[in-house]
């Protein structure tokens, strides 16, 4: 049996200082924010790049590299 195929969502910080590249099966709908909770620092909202138009920095593409 094959691997279904996979979507990968870049979804940003407003300041654009952190960047989070989600990876899911395809057909799922992705939302258009997410909160993570980061210890001592609180709650961080992560923005749908595309979908808010926020521009990606280069370093922060997905580079197609599975970890």
């Amino acid at each position: 049996m094959s691997e279904p195929k996979r979507n990968h969502v870049t979804y940003i910080t407003s300041d654009r200082k952190n960047v989070a590249i989600l990876d899911f099966p395809f057909g799922l709908i992705s939302p258009p924010t997410i909160d993570f909770h980061v210890p001592r620092v609180g709650t961080m909202t992560f923005y749908h790049a595309s979908g808010y138009c926020i521009p990606v920095p280069r370093h922060a593409e997905f580079n197609g590299l599975e970890t």
